[in-house]
């Protein structure tokens, strides 16, 4: 895995061997450590607004993997009245399986622990597919229900 900054040419990278799962915490535990030593873990500029009732419940669901691409499925739940994106990848790189996804005024997602704004496009209250936008590329992902 390899981070970088798209602003300054900063980087670090994790190399491993072999499948074993008690790496995902280590490198997670790492990783976050490095995020904050290096100022990177800064918070989202964006306006947030609550999210519309129909639509939360529209996204709440079980599908397959559209964030990582890594075969892990990724839920979205409600709690506390806010959603939230659960996947077993959040919990090896950040040591919780649920990460908050937060509604910004321009009709985008973003996901505390990802890097991507997401732009879910729902047909007869059903989503069908999610763009994921970082910077100026985008790429549309298949929503499939699990």
């Amino acid at each position: 895995d390899v981070y970088a900054t798209m602003t300054d040419g900063n980087s670090f990278a994790f190399f491993a061997n072999g499948e074993k799962p008690n790496r995902f915490p280590v490198i997670g535990h790492i990783m976050n450590k490095l995020l904050k030593i290096m100022n990177w873990d800064k918070k989202l500029d964006e306006e947030i607004i609550e999210i519309p009732a129909d639509l939360k419940e529209n996204l709440i669901g079980n599908y397959n993997d559209f964030l990582h691409g890594k075969g892990f499925d990724v839920g979205i739940i409600e709690k506390n009245n806010k959603l939230y994106a659960s996947s077993q990848f959040f919990e090896f790189f950040s040591g919780q399986k649920e990460s908050e996804m937060v509604y910004l005024k321009n009709g985008f997602f973003k996901i505390k622990h990802y890097p991507n704004l997401l732009k879910f496009k729902i047909i007869n209250g059903k989503p069908i597919s999610v763009t994921l936008i970082r910077d100026n590329n985008s790429i549309d992902v298949e929503l499939l229900e699990k």
